[in-house]
Formats: C-alpha cells, structure tokens, sequence
C-alpha cells in the first residue's frame, strides 16, 4: 500500500517523464537569463530570444526528455 502510495504521489510515467524534461528546459533557461539583460547588445539579445523561445516551445513538441531535440545554443 505504501508502494502504491508512493508511486501516486510522484505520478505517472508520462507525468514524470514531462517534468523531468521541464526541469532540462528550465536549467537551459536560467543558463541564458543573463543574455536579456538591459545592457546586452542587441546582436547577443536577439539571438538567445529565438533560443529562449524554442527551449519553451520544447514540451509543446515533446514529452520525453530521451528522445527530445533540443535547439542549438548560439555562440
């Protein structure tokens, strides 16, 4: 019972799976939150806002963090 319990709380296979990759594409993010900054020329800036946005689109295209596709980071 307390297995079953458990496994509940954590969720589905799916749902856990979701988050796992959530938790990727989050990380991603804050790797790149200092590029909008105020003071960032605009050249940097616009290059990681298409990368942002595609790093947020990724659980709208995917579910799985083993078999997703993630974007190339500008350099």
């Amino acid at each position: 019972a307390a297995k079953k319990a458990e496994e509940a709380a954590e969720g589905t296979d799916a749902e856990r799976a979701m988050r796992t990759l959530r938790e990727l594409r989050n990380k991603k993010l804050a790797e790149t939150d200092w590029t909008q900054g105020a003071d960032v020329p605009d050249a940097i800036k616009n290059a990681y806002t298409t990368y942002r946005q595609s790093l947020r689109d990724i659980t709208k295209t995917h579910n799985n963090p083993r078999t997703v596709v993630w974007p190339d980071k500008p350099e």
